[in-house]
């Protein structure tokens, strides 16, 4: 019988499973009249044909036939239907029933219905998912914005990158027969692996949302959704950097790990209602300010507990949260001097950037992006002039040859959340809504001194440690 609760309709990927349960998308909807799901009366039915004049249903008995004669006598009734003929396989499709009449000598329920869209038959439309048990489901499609719609839905992204003694970044310009900018930026070695899963969710459309629709212009998650929560989790994510930089100029760059366009984290779609896919885009981001030519190598490496992500509040940003970042694990590479002139300051980050793009009811929402830096390093080699071995001064007669380096360093953990959000090659990038911003472990030493022939030193900037700051 037609019912005017809502209905829960589930879709399940059995393919996609973490703990032993699938990963299953629920429609909760509302209908705006009396709805029946085709599907909880498919055992009563022989056949269902759909056609430009409407459905037709043969009944497997005259009772069954009558049955439904008396039940649906009302005015308007919306049917669901996910059959072959009356849309593509796989999809749920509500169709508005104007009128029924009966051919009890056949067993035969004609109605004239037409098709329409979700928001034309609901008063509440929400979507519900993640990895939970469910017994009865329509398949359930696969998306990502780096391939369109896909055939298998994967489990988790593979964030696994190698780039090894390769330049990222460089510029050799000369000015004039006595003037040269040149900056090098090699990746020594750029390692990573990890996983990066779209673990759960819940989008809700404001109430008669339909009636909105014509009256949007580039609408928001805001605009349609009174509430819209999506979980991001990181699993065995690791990654250590090392860099040798030359340079004599002041720059500033980004280098984007897995292309420009970054990879698709997999997602799903409700044909018609909902599709989410995230996107994965890690970004070296760096500043360099050059005092005197210098050359030198340096790093970190760092390990993220498992289950760290973000809970993304894409209506109110403000109540989005990290989780776990702050307990990650980190090693500071020696800071190694190449040669003797130094005076510069470096500030570089490792920068996962995810673009949260979401469409609801075929229309393209603008994205929530989210990023961490984890973490940024900054190191800073101030050349000093007669001074002793603390960087004070030399005192009249003092001893010493005077020629020593100030080195101040420092690790940062910033992680930010904002709509419209654009990746920059600005390492201080502000978000819209700040979610974790920690200084860590500033240290400042004295270096020296140097001598004609001095050899390459190497400086320990940090120790290894986690990132939880007291």
């Amino acid at each position: 019988m037609p019912r005017s609760e809502a209905l829960n309709l589930d879709y399940i990927d059995e393919e996609s499973i973490i703990d032993g349960k699938p990963f299953v998308a629920t429609l909760l909807y509302g209908p705006n009249r009396p709805a029946l799901l085709l599907e909880q009366i498919d055992s009563l039915l022989t056949s269902i044909d759909c056609t430009n004049a409407g459905i037709s249903l043969g009944f497997s008995s005259r009772d069954h036939a009558e049955q439904a004669r008396d039940a649906w006598n009302m005015p308007e009734i919306i049917v669901i239907t996910s059959h072959k003929g009356c849309n593509n396989d796989g999809r749920r499709v509500p169709y508005l029933v104007s009128e029924i009449s009966f051919d009890m000598g056949r067993n035969l329920a004609m109605l004239s219905a037409k098709g329409v869209s979700w928001a034309k038959a609901s008063n509440t439309l929400e979507v519900d998912f993640s990895y939970r048990e469910s017994h009865h489901g329509l398949d359930l499609e696969s998306y990502s914005p780096s391939a369109s719609l896909i055939a298998k839905r994967q489990t988790t992204q593979d964030l696994s990158f190698s780039i090894l003694n390769t330049n990222i970044f460089a510029i050799n310009d000369m000015l004039s027969p006595t003037t040269t900018l040149s900056f090098t930026q090699k990746c020594v070695a750029c390692v990573g692996t990890g996983t990066v899963t779209l673990a759960a969710g819940n989008i809700t459309l404001i109430s008669g949302v339909e009636s909105i629709l014509d009256s949007l212009i580039n609408p928001t998650v805001s605009d349609l959704a009174s509430s819209a929560d999506i979980s991001i989790v990181f699993n065995n994510f690791t990654a250590e950097f090392e860099f040798e930089t030359s340079i004599q100029l002041t720059q500033s760059f980004s280098f984007h790990i897995l292309g420009e366009d970054g990879i698709g984290i997999p997602g799903f779609s409700i044909p018609g209602l909902f599709t989410i896919g995230p996107n994965f885009n890690p970004v070296i981001v760096a500043m360099i300010q050059l005092f005197q030519p210098v050359s030198f190598t340096y790093g970190f490496n760092f390990s993220v507990p498992d289950g760290s992500g973000f809970q993304i509040d894409m209506v109110n940003l403000a109540n989005s949260q990290s989780m776990g970042f702050d307990s990650t694990a980190f090693t500071a590479l020696p800071f190694t001097l190449l040669n003797f002139t130094p005076g510069v300051n470096v500030s570089i980050a490792f920068r996962p950037v995810i673009a949260l793009g979401v469409n609801v009811l075929d229309i393209d929402l603008d994205p929530v992006t989210v990023f961490a830096d984890i973490p940024k390093y900054v190191v800073g080699l101030v050349p000093l002039a007669n001074v002793d071995d603390n960087c004070l001064p030399l005192a009249v007669n003092g001893t010493g040859n005077g020629e020593h380096v100030r080195l101040s360093s420092d690790f940062v953990l910033d992680l930010g959340v904002g709509a419209m959000a654009q990746i920059t090659d600005t390492i201080a990038f502000m978000p819209s809504i700040p979610l974790l911003t920690t200084t860590l472990f500033p240290m400042s030493t004295c270096i020296g001194p140097f001598g004609a022939g001095t050899a390459n030193t190497t400086i320990a900037t940090a120790p290894s440690t986690n990132m939880t700051k007291i």
